[in-house]
């Protein structure tokens, strides 16, 4: 009897992982620990501008991102943007918080912003966005701005996001 028990539950257990894993979207639903970092060389490659001789920035990532059935999420993270001259390190923090829609289209993950906000955590930051409101602009998404992101892994505990526009941001979700 305690046998029998045992088999039925494993069997249980290997339907609903099967099912689950046939069904990308249902992994997906969840609340997740979210990171990224864009090392310096993807930085300088993807700043509009050349870098002075001597200058590198990076980028990381940290939060918790929620996708929800009806195919809503929301998230927050803070963002450190680090910049580098010779011997000085200037870094810039931000919160930011997003809300919006998501859908998955084959591989792509695609997320629509409908509520965001980004707010400069510490006085250097603050500084900086109210010289050069332009480099706010660039982290604050748009109502209705969409964004793209190839799976390039998903399993019950982790998820592998590569984003598209620009790339070099890739993110893991990490079951929480």
């Amino acid at each position: 009897m305690f046998r029998t028990l045992i088999v039925q539950i494993l069997m249980i257990f290997v339907l609903l992982v099967g099912c689950e894993q046939g069904h990308p979207e249902k992994l997906l639903i969840r609340t997740w620990e979210a990171s990224g970092f864009i090392p310096s060389h993807e930085m300088a490659r993807l700043s509009k501008d050349p870098l002075p001789d001597g200058a590198s920035m990076e980028m990381t990532y940290a939060g918790i991102q929620t996708y929800h059935l009806g195919n809503k999420y929301d998230g927050e993270a803070t963002i450190t943007l680090r910049m580098r001259n010779d011997d000085q390190e200037i870094a810039l923090r931000f919160h930011m918080k997003d809300a919006g829609t998501w859908k998955l289209h084959g591989d792509t993950l695609v997320e629509t912003s409908e509520d965001s906000v980004v707010t400069p955590l510490d006085d250097r930051t603050k500084t900086l966005i109210s010289n050069m409101p332009e480099l706010k602009a660039s982290f604050t998404p748009v109502k209705g701005e969409s964004t793209s992101s190839i799976i390039k892994h998903m399993s019950a505990s982790t998820v592998e996001l590569e984003l598209q526009n620009p790339k070099g941001l890739n993110i893991t979700l990490q079951k929480i």
